[in-house]
Order: structure tokens, then C-alpha cells, then sequence
């Protein structure tokens, strides 16, 4: 698969499972140490950035 991709996702926990989310993958991932997650609010929606 080639980005940029466009999908959605769903968390499952102890057998319940969460809204669906929009996820966006740009470019490939760099193994580097990761950055603390960040969420940011637009109109209803967060958005999670992980670098």
C-alpha cells in the first residue's frame, strides 16, 4: 500500500468496542523514539497525532 491512505478504525477493550475513527496515513514511519501523542479538538472531531 502507498500513502497517503485513508481508512477507518475501531478500538476493541475488554470486548467493547469504540466509535469508528478516520484514520490517515501520509508517509512512512520513521523508527525513531516516539513523541508523546497529541489530540486536537476540530469542530466534533479529535484528531490523534502521533509522531
Amino acid at each position: 500500500v502507498q500513502p497517503p491512505v485513508a481508512t477507518k478504525m475501531t478500538f476493541v477493550l475488554d470486548g467493547f468496542s469504540t466509535d469508528q475513527y478516520d484514520l490517515l496515513y501520509v508517509e512512512d514511519p520513521k523508527f525513531e523514539e516516539f513523541q508523546k501523542p497529541t489530540v486536537t479538538q476540530r469542530g466534533n472531531k479529535g484528531i490523534l497525532e502521533i509522531k
